[in-house]
């Protein structure tokens, strides 16, 4: 019976659950990236030891530039993920909060009939 009410309140909020879930999909995402960042900022600390190594010290430079806008990029994406993050805990407490008012709700309506 409970179970029934409840997948008709989820269903009574489509958009807040897919919202929930597109948010959910958007930090997925984003752990993807900073992923691929991280292994761009290995690479270019690798190309600018081995252009030292050959004494090549402008291509290091410019080496060391590209890690340097990847670091920023990394930031960027670590702020966009914690904010993310935020948003995904703060909806899903507030589904489960509705969830939990509604099966308060059926609970004080069975108490009451009694």
């Amino acid at each position: 019976m409970y179970i029934i009410k409840l997948s008709l309140m989820l269903r009574a909020h489509p958009r807040a659950s897919s919202a929930i879930l597109d948010m959910k999909l958007q930090r997925d995402k984003i752990k993807q990236y900073r992923k691929r960042i991280q292994a761009v900022l290995n690479r270019e600390h690798e190309i600018a030891i081995e252009c030292l190594r050959k004494g090549d010290k402008s291509r290091a430079k410019l080496a060391l530039r590209r890690k340097k806008y990847q670091e920023q990029l990394l930031e960027k994406a670590d702020k966009q993920l914690e904010t993310l993050e935020e948003l995904v805990r703060h909806g899903d407490h507030g589904i489960w909060e509705a969830i939990a008012d509604f099966f308060g709700f059926l609970r004080c309506r069975q108490l009451s009939s009694r």
